[in-house]
């Protein structure tokens, strides 16, 4: 996007960059260069069409604080550069479409009650999710490196030190698990096989499933990739079929459903008046297009990072919306809102069933299956390369464990072991029946209040320098900007006002999903105060950061006890 006014911007305030702290050289950087036009060019910083490294190489050159950011440690990304904009749009569809669009319109019809409610919470839910993009966008061109919102927080907040940084260490370890996922493809497994749906079978398989992906991306992580791309490509064929599925059935007919209309014809009939009843629905749409930000997470394994995700970003989010908004209105078109809503996590394979039969319900059980099989692929990809970002700066009980790559093929599969095991304890604790719907609520709550920092954080950052002096090669329109901070306002709002008859859409209290989700990210600030506050006052010691390396080469923070008797050493709030 056009950046001339970042140009003219920072011309008019040279005489501030010594100020700003910036050298002589990083004027040097920022300034525009001779041959270009006044008011400076897109290409003047991050040059799209320029080799993989030159990016890196010029956030490097404006030492932006790599204590928290980790810029200095770009090129250790253990796998190099190796997803382009065809493997960075299937990573960011297929950590999309994954079980929500298959499982989660039948919950979202039962909170709203209506057709007419339902598609317009996916309409807002689609635009919410492209504002909330072009937020992460524009933060991602400024620092093009593995760690996603760990690395924004990092630097819109930097005080209290490091306080932003092990709150988000928790949500990412605790709260970001596959366990959504493996859950549905338990399900849907079973379901295809026609056995018996028992519980204690579902658990193990919806494990085995996590340790089957979590060997696949360690020991063999190139043929991981081809095949977490090839599983993109089904997810869409997937819902493709069931669109076109859906257009027949809107203009041929076929006599399982005589009457394709029926929930259109009074689109708003038994709407919900509840405000909680929209909020956890939103929040169930928005985790459906959970994932758009996904090649943000892994910028330090993208080649050309700022040009590959100004293309893989908005497509892949533009294919999925669009499917998404098709498919739904498919599945209103064979069944009622009532039948919909009755239908339970399985809603595909509830489709299939009354369209084409028995043997195709079981069929859309293994394709749903698949799809699941897909995100919880893409899904631990991403968390992965986050977690290990955290233990590199060493933000994680065991980072030294956490942080290593596999000699032989340079995989994190040390981090890729600790998604598989937060995983695996989640489907292992949690019951069935309401864990699936609860576990939405508990992981969008925190979600919104990340967002909600994020989105604050690039306005903190635009007005502080040395990056409001940064010209931007990707800038996020302002008004979109406010009306995502509005929406995550509204949504951590919401969900403590009381609904009707005081529960929710579980059998739990209605307050249960935000109280967890509150106590749980609570933990961290807790953490953090034993870790930076209590302990080095009781000890009369200041924590000392040590850059080092592990023996496979993996760059790394270590944290030693410096000791002194100057109580403001240890002052870091």
């Amino acid at each position: 996007m056009p950046i001339g006014r970042d140009a003219v911007a920072l011309e008019h305030a040279r005489p501030d960059v010594a100020a700003a702290g910036l050298t002589e050289e990083h004027e040097t950087l920022l300034a525009p260069t001779p041959e270009e036009p006044e008011g400076g060019d897109e290409s003047h910083y991050f040059d799209g069409a320029s080799d993989d490294d030159t990016d890196i190489e010029e956030v490097k050159d404006l030492d932006l604080d790599p204590v928290l950011s980790g810029i200095d440690n770009v090129e250790e990304a253990g796998l190099g550069r190796h997803l382009g904009v065809t493997s960075a749009t299937l990573l960011g569809i297929s950590q999309m479409v994954g079980t929500g669009i298959f499982s989660t319109p039948s919950s979202i019809t039962m909170s709203v009650g209506s057709v007419g409610a339902s598609l317009i919470l996916w309409v807002i839910g689609l635009l919410l999710s492209f504002c909330g993009l072009f937020i992460w966008l524009e933060l991602a061109c400024i620092f093009p490196i593995s760690g996603g919102e760990k690395v924004y927080l990092e630097k819109a907040y930097p005080r209290p030190k490091y306080l932003t940084s092990i709150i988000f260490a928790i949500y990412a370890v605790v709260l970001s698990s596959s366990a959504g996922g493996c859950i549905v493809f338990a399900e849907n497994i079973v379901l295809a096989a026609g056995f018996e749906p028992r519980e204690s079978v579902m658990k193990v398989i919806a494990i085995l499933a996590m340790v089957g992906v979590t060997l696949m991306h360690s020991l063999v992580p190139r043929t991981g990739v081809h095949v977490m791309n090839s599983l993109a490509i089904i997810k869409i064929l997937i819902l493709l079929f069931l669109i076109t599925t859906g257009i027949i059935i809107f203009f041929s007919g076929i006599p399982s459903v005589p009457e394709p209309l029926t929930s259109f014809k009074t689109p708003f009939a038994n709407s919900s008046t509840s405000i909680y009843d929209y909020t956890i629905a939103l929040f169930k749409v928005l985790s459906s297009f959970g994932g758009w930000q996904g090649c943000t997470s892994v910028m330090s394994e993208v080649r050309n990072p700022v040009r590959t995700v100004r293309i893989a970003g908005p497509l892949s989010l533009a294919i999925v919306g669009i499917l998404y908004l098709l498919a739904n209105i498919t599945y209103f078109a064979a069944a009622t809102p009532i039948e919909l809503s009755s239908s339970g996590v399985t809603v595909a394979a509830f489709f299939m069933g009354k369209v084409f039969g028995t043997t195709a319900q079981r069929s859309a059980a293994g394709f749903v299956a698949l799809s699941a099989l897909g995100n919880i692929m893409s899904g631990s990809f991403g968390m992965a390369r986050v977690d290990q970002e955290l233990a590199k700066e060493g933000m994680l009980p065991a980072s030294r464990v956490w942080a290593r790559n596999l000699k032989h093929n340079q995989s994190p599969a040390a981090a890729l072991g600790l998604v598989c095991l937060t995983t695996a304890l989640t489907v292992a604790i949690v019951p069935f029946g309401d864990a699936y719907n609860f576990m939405l609520d508990v992981g969008g709550y925190p979600s919104a209040l990340i967002g909600l920092l994020v989105a604050l954080g690039l306005f903190i950052l635009r007005s502080r320098p040395p990056f409001s002096l940064i010209p931007r090669p990707f800038t996020a329109w302002r008004s979109l900007s406010i009306l995502f901070l509005f929406a995550q306002v509204l949504l951590l709002a919401a969900p403590i006002i009381p609904p009707k008859e005081g529960r929710g859409d579980t059998a739990l209290p209605y307050w249960a999903a935000p109280l967890v989700s509150v106590l749980v990210l609570s933990s961290g600030v807790l953490y953090w105060a034993i870790w930076q506050v209590s302990l080095p006052k009781l000890g009369q010691f200041v924590w000392e950061r040590v850059e080092t390396k592990l023996d496979d080469g993996t760059a790394l923070v270590v944290w030693k006890k410096k000791k002194t008797d100057d109580r403001s050493q240890y002052e870091l709030v």
